[in-house]
């Protein structure tokens, strides 16, 4: 629990009042969150170690609860965990993969190929797919046909003030940020390979890393004299975006990062990596390799690149508030209604 995942979890609880939401979690240590007494959780239940413990800990949960529980379960080993507790518990289960882990561009094809396989399994063992893209929704539908796929889509702030784009001359050092924990999947290195790739072709850039996690990862960002802000807490890392002139988003695989609609709710420039996530996306600014930087730079600060800019981050907040969220979450839940599984009032 953390990240953008954490972030996303919390929305959803917010835009949902009318249930009573229970959490249970195991802890990011990279990147750990606080929920207090002030939390709109009903309960929160820190999760043993081990993966075993965890399933017998949440069978033992969904007894108590009773079977009109539905299960929402988060990310790769959420999703495990749920599904095979649920198999004897046999509640309804929606899930949301946040990226499936057959996505992951770090493993070998073979296991890739597993984990494929395991979550075409779990499939038959899933009410409904709750994808954070539209992406991730047909990704599920392949996985199983018959199945129900619903759209919900990830929040930005909602209280941010739109600074960027106010002139369309570059600034004498444009700020260029990446975000996220220091870890493979947010690719630093791509960061890394675009702020050089950008001072090689003569441009004098500001680069910035909001987030952390990793202390070698973080060394060899400050090595390539990008700031590294260090973790920090929700609030803190959307003010961050304030002061930004362009966002590159450079993860190397993703469910769709929540990072892009802070971004996008300051009024921010966003380039992004070609992603399968991106795909239902007119993103007006994308590579493929981090040195075509170089080449794209320039087209920012232009009156079309400025005027491009704004028209996809008005269309891309339009399509991802909470209001929709809302109405997609509960659509996913009246779905385990339809699906005969329990009674949603």
């Amino acid at each position: 629990m953390g990240g953008g995942v954490a972030a996303a979890v919390s929305d959803y609880v917010s835009n949902t009042p009318e249930w009573d939401h229970h959490i249970t979690m195991a802890e990011r240590p990279s990147a750990r969150i606080s929920l207090g007494p002030e939390s709109k959780f009903a309960s929160v239940t820190p999760m043993p170690k081990g993966h075993l413990l965890r399933i017998r800990q949440l069978r033992r949960q969904l007894a108590q609860l009773g079977p009109r529980a539905i299960i929402h379960a988060h990310s790769s080993f959420g999703g495990l965990y749920a599904r095979l507790a649920a198999l004897t518990a046999r509640n309804p289960v929606v899930y949301t993969p946040h990226c499936y882990g057959f996505e992951r561009a770090d493993l070998k094809k073979a296991a890739r190929a597993a984990v494929y396989a395991a979550e075409w399994v779990m499939a038959r063992r899933t009410t409904v797919v709750a994808g954070c893209s539209p992406h991730e929704a047909s990704l599920a539908t392949k996985l199983r046909p018959a199945g129900t796929a619903v759209f919900v889509p990830n929040l930005g702030p909602q209280t941010a003030h739109r600074t960027g784009l106010s002139r369309a001359e570059r600034p004498l050092a444009p700020r260029l940020v990446g975000a996220g924990r220091t870890v493979q999947q947010k690719d630093p290195e791509f960061f890394c390979t675009a702020v050089n790739a950008l001072r090689s072709s003569g441009v004098t850039v500001d680069a910035t890393w909001i987030g952390g996690g990793d202390a070698k990862v973080e060394a060899m960002l400050r090595q390539a004299d990008v700031q590294v802000t260090g973790w920090l807490d929700r609030e803190e890392a959307i003010a961050a975006f304030a002061n930004a002139d362009v966002y590159l988003h450079s993860a190397a695989w993703e469910g769709f990062p929540i990072a892009v609609l802070e971004a996008a709710a300051y009024g921010v420039p966003t380039v992004v990596r070609s992603l399968d996530c991106f795909q239902d996306y007119d993103f007006p600014f994308v590579l493929s390799d981090p040195r075509e930087i170089a080449e794209v730079w320039p087209q920012i600060f232009t009156e079309d690149g400025v005027e491009r800019a704004h028209d996809f981050m008005t269309r891309l907040l339009r399509r991802h508030t909470p209001d929709e969220q809302a109405r997609a979450l509960r659509a996913s839940y009246r779905a385990v209604a339809a699906a005969g599984e329990v009674e949603v009032l």
